[in-house]
C-alpha cells in the first residue's frame, strides 16, 4: 500500500505543469527522492526535517526565492530590485554564476567535504 501511495505522489509531482521540463530529461528519480527524504524519519515528522525538505524540493524545480520569482508573484512591490552583490537582474541561474558569490559558494563546497 506504502508503494502505491509513492508511485501515485510521484506522478501527481512529475505531472504538474511547473515540471514539465524534467519529462524530457533521464532523471534518476529514485536517487533523487533519496536525497530528497535523506533527512526525514520513517516514524516521525519534525518541523526542521520538512523545512530541510522543502528547500531540497524548492531547489530542485528552481523555485528558491530570487527576486525574479518574488517580481512574478508580486510584480508592483518588487519591481526594481535586483541582485543585492552585483545590481544584476538576480534569476534561478543568476545564484549560482554571480562573480560576487561563486568565491563563497566554492568555499562553502571545499568546507563542506
Amino acid at each position: 500500500m506504502k508503494s502505491l501511495t509513492s508511485i501515485d505522489g510521484f506522478f501527481e509531482f512529475f505531472n504538474l505543469r511547473r515540471n514539465a521540463k524534467y519529462r524530457q530529461l533521464n532523471i534518476d528519480w529514485i536517487s533523487t527522492f533519496k536525497y530528497i527524504n535523506a533527512d526525514s524519519s520513517t516514524t516521525t515528522t519534525s518541523f526542521k526535517a520538512l523545512n530541510i525538505k522543502s528547500k531540497k524540493v524548492k531547489l530542485l524545480i528552481e523555485e528558491l526565492l530570487t527576486m525574479e520569482y518574488l517580481q512574478h508573484c508580486k510584480p508592483s512591490l518588487y519591481q526594481f530590485w535586483t541582485c543585492l552583490s552585483c545590481d544584476e537582474i538576480e534569476t534561478f541561474h543568476h545564484l549560482w554564476s554571480c562573480t560576487h558569490i561563486i568565491p563563497k559558494l566554492t568555499e562553502i563546497m571545499e568546507f563542506s567535504q
